[in-house]
């Protein structure tokens, strides 16, 4: 079950290791909880702060926090081709689409039924890190199908733009791996006077396009336009690697082990550990195996893997681009967005959870609290911080990957019990290309916010072992029966 959460800070007073002191919690009533432990030395980097300040809110309220950059745009991240050698490098993980970085002008040449320069060329970089796959592509807002035979030198041709037996646009991909210049771009070009392409423009690394069109007024009254979608970059899924406890052949720094997915939670493990650039830099958290404990993640990326009821797909998947210039806490959270995820860091090492808590590990009664503390229970919110519906955008591969509305969510008897008002939630998806799982998180993160009760209680010593994200169970034979706190 999806619970209700809230901001929860467990404080650990600790006078000396001999005279530890009671554990502080605040327990957020019905079906479920969530809090956090903070002592000393616990969040000392920025990405762990951020992600343990976050830890204990509830999807809703995670997703509608200021963030101190600029927000993500909506829809794809990548909706006009970009420009220039200084474009931050990006890659793709997961399932998503981009319209590329315009890496050198456009070339025409040629000639065809006596129109001169009759032929443009267009080079489109859609990834700096090697191994992300071509899928669909769109030419002038349409996706357009390509022939199974490539032409020599332009590529595969675009069925949607053949006339008889003429061809009038082409598209050839290099998936980083590459290690010669394109035979067609040199001996076409490698003599241009103002850009010229030389042998050694091999694009070592780098994932791009060469699309080829030939002049017809009809098919191309204008610049033709460019999206791509893409498989993302490969990645290690230890749950495949034999030698830590998995069962496969992927093993850690050895990229040609690797393979793409679309498990959010896969994604995080390698960002924490760092995905390694071209150029041998590192983009991510660098965190060591041990700090990433597998136990935990591997419970995360299987449940990330469960099939939802009555549908053949994963319940969480994920797709979206990155420049190296976002900040990977920024990344971690829109992923966690699409798996109702949470991610904190405490003494250095890592944890996660996707979807549901487990079982509680730790029982307790109204006996164990300490009642000469404070205690406090808050049944309700007041309205400035309370939802009854949301509406919620993602970008829609069937809608051209523009953001699209998805179905909103209301509740006639929420808004009654709310003074007849619609408060509505508005969460941006920007890592879920997949309107199903939309409509799934839209539903959990909504009833989960309608879970109000918190109670703050106080603790004795032995519960300062306790983690976040792990089940506390309350047998509270004065009010409420079974609380979980997680």
């Amino acid at each position: 079950m999806i619970r209700r959460i809230t901001l929860l800070i467990l404080l650990l007073t600790l006078a000396e290791p001999a005279q530890a002191g009671p554990l502080i919690g605040l327990l957020t009533g019905a079906a479920g909880f969530t809090g956090a432990i903070t002592i000393a030395g616990i969040a000392t980097t920025s990405l762990g702060f951020r992600l343990l300040a976050t830890v204990a809110l509830s999807a809703i309220s995670r997703a509608l926090q200021p963030k101190p950059k600029l927000q993500m745009p909506q829809g794809i991240r990548t909706q006009y081709p970009t420009a220039g050698g200084v474009t931050p490098q990006t890659f793709m993980l997961g399932y998503y689409a981009s319209e590329g970085n315009r890496i050198c002008p456009d070339y025409t040449f040629g000639s065809a039924g006596g129109t001169p320069n009759a032929y443009l060329v267009k080079i489109r970089d859609f990834g700096d890190v090697p191994g992300m796959s071509l899928g669909r592509v769109m030419i002038n807002k349409q996706f357009v199908t390509l022939a199974a035979v490539a032409h020599p030198d332009y590529g595969f041709p675009v069925l949607d733009f053949r006339e008889g037996t003429t061809d009038y646009a082409w598209v050839k991909y290099y998936d980083g791996s590459q290690i010669a210049a394109d035979p067609f771009m040199l001996a076409q070009f490698g003599a241009d006077p103002d850009y010229p392409w030389s042998a050694d423009m091999v694009g070592t690394g780098i994932c791009y396009a060469i699309f080829t069109f030939r002049y017809n007024r009809e098919r191309f009254s204008d610049d033709p336009s460019l999206r791509c979608e893409f498989t993302g970059i490969p990645l290690y899924d230890p749950r495949k690697d034999t030698t830590v406890g998995g069962a496969g052949t992927h093993r850690w720094g050895t990229l040609a082990t690797y393979q793409t997915t679309t498990n959010p939670q896969i994604m995080k493990y390698n960002i924490l550990r760092g995905i390694t650039l071209p150029d041998g830099s590192i983009w991510g958290g660098e965190a060591a195996a041990p700090d990433v404990p597998l136990s935990v993640w591997f419970a995360a990326m299987n449940e990330c893997d469960v099939v939802a009821n009555g549908e053949t797909a994963p319940q969480f998947q994920a797709g979206l681009e990155i420049s190296v210039d976002q900040e990977p806490a920024d990344i971690i959270d829109e992923l966690d967005k699409t798996c109702l995820g949470q991610t904190f860091e405490a003494g250095g090492v890592w944890k996660t959870r996707s979807g549901a808590p487990g079982l509680p590990v730790y029982f307790f009664t109204d006996d164990d609290v300490i009642i000469t503390e404070e205690q406090e229970l808050d049944p309700f919110p007041g309205l400035e911080s309370t939802y009854n519906g949301l509406q919620a955008t993602f970008p829609d591969p069937n809608s051209l990957w523009n953001p699209k509305e998805a179905p909103p969510r209301y509740n006639p008897i929420w808004e009654a019990q709310d003074q007849g008002r619609r408060l509505i939630a508005n969460i941006q998806y920007n890592a879920a290309p997949y309107s199903d799982q939309v409509q799934r998180l839209m539903v959990a993160s909504v009833n989960e916010e309608r879970r109000f009760r918190r109670h703050t209680l106080v603790l004795p010593p032995d519960a300062a072992i306790l983690e976040p994200l792990r089940c506390r169970q309350l047998d509270q034979r004065a009010k409420w029966v079974h609380l979980q706190v997680v």
